[in-house]
């Protein structure tokens, strides 16, 4: 299925765009800001907190729709899912408890309450069925639940507002960004305890693992760069150079490429795709993306847009980022009866730029302007 997902501004929908006829096959309705999307790789569904609605929306990556809305009762930012045993966890920051929602009944089957104050950031070992949420606080404290009785297996004390954690479901260890003071620390999930602090540049926000290579990859809110950290020797062996920062990163196992986002809330919004220390493409697109999530089982990558209040997805994105041959060029092709992009004119429905010799063309990608929206496709000359 060729298709291409695109999320309008102000509409709180999702179009769907057949990239063989180029035409709007789909539209999903979403709730109001979505800060973030987890998935479902085993059931393709897909997890969006409401923030005002105070629920958490359902929806069927299959059919493109939304099967179920789950009221929660209080403000959910964030979600994690085990797709081994089905079942979504959801923190709640005021409420100090983590909400279970059953995958299966679309329903909360327990609450947890933890220790760790404003639990933010969420993250599963599947393989363990234990559940790891940071405070968002200066406490700087992470929970870990046990899975199968629903109930808090430790309190466990790591740097200063932890906020972004992940984990290494091969390895067994859990790392957490501790943005108020500048490190990662590492959490064997056997003990419950912090093995090493490793200190990166300043503002570190969130984390995430590659199992496979045993990499971790650090995003910084006000640094231009991502740190990389060798699991093996719990040290940072490099550095990827960006031109802005970002809050949230999300790694797909199954292609080992890292997501990158870059909100601006103008016309520079994108998000980065890179393959182990070098970038690939910038794929445009607008809408404020902020959190990612990859379905490794597809190679599809959803993207939470807070100024859209909608979701974008990135599908077959090793294809994406493919670069053109020498001769190659973009032709920007409308693909709704909208304003040509800048630089056509009212009557032109294709508008074409030369490429120079190696330069990497997102193919496939994103473009939603003020103008309208297009759609990024390499043609051969």
């Amino acid at each position: 299925m060729n298709r291409t997902y695109v999320a309008h501004d102000r509409t709180d929908s999702l179009s769907v765009i057949d990239r063989t006829t180029e035409s709007v096959v789909d539209v999903v309705p979403l709730g109001f800001k979505p800060y973030s999307v987890a998935v479902n790789p085993v059931t393709n569904r897909l997890y969006v907190p409401d923030v005002e609605g105070r629920a958490v929306s359902v929806i069927d990556g299959t059919t493109e729709s939304v099967i179920d809305v789950v009221p929660l009762g209080f403000k959910p930012y964030s979600a994690a899912v085990n797709p081994v045993t089905n079942r979504v966890y959801v923190p709640d920051v005021q409420g100090n408890a983590v909400s279970v929602i059953d995958g299966d009944s679309n329903s909360v089957i327990a609450t947890v309450p933890v220790g760790a104050w404003a639990p933010f950031g969420i993250a599963v070992n599947p393989v363990t069925n234990r559940i790891y949420v940071a405070s968002f606080s200066t406490r700087g404290l992470v929970s870990a639940i046990d899975g199968d009785s629903n109930s808090e297996l430790a309190t466990i004390d790591v740097g200063l507002v932890p906020i972004g954690v992940d984990v290494n479901p091969s390895t067994d260890r859990v790392y957490v960004a501790n943005v108020g003071s500048g490190n990662v620390s590492v959490i064997d999930g056997i003990t419950n305890t912090v093995i090493n602090t490793i200190p990166v540049d300043p503002g570190p926000t969130d984390v995430a693992v590659d199992p496979v290579t045993g990499r971790i990859y650090v995003g910084h809110e006000d640094i231009e760069r991502i740190s990389v950290i060798d699991g093996a020797s719990d040290s940072v062996t490099g550095v990827i150079s960006l031109n802005h920062g970002t809050f949230w990163i999300a790694l797909n196992p199954s292609t080992g490429l890292l997501y990158v986002p870059h909100r601006t809330g103008g016309v520079e919004d994108s998000v980065t795709i890179i393959r182990g220390v070098s970038i690939l493409c910038t794929l445009p697109m607008s809408g404020g993306p902020w959190w990612p999530a990859a379905n490794a089982s597809n190679d599809r990558v959803y993207v939470s847009l807070l100024e859209a209040n909608a979701v974008a997805v990135i599908e077959n994105s090793s294809e994406v980022c493919l670069p053109p041959a020498v001769g190659g060029i973009v032709e920007l092709s409308s693909v709704a009866e909208t304003a040509p992009a800048s630089g056509g004119s009212s009557s032109d429905r294709d508008y074409v730029a030369p490429v120079a010799a190696g330069v990497a063309v997102a193919i496939g990608a994103l473009l939603l302007g003020a103008s309208g929206l297009y759609v990024v496709r390499m043609r051969m000359g």
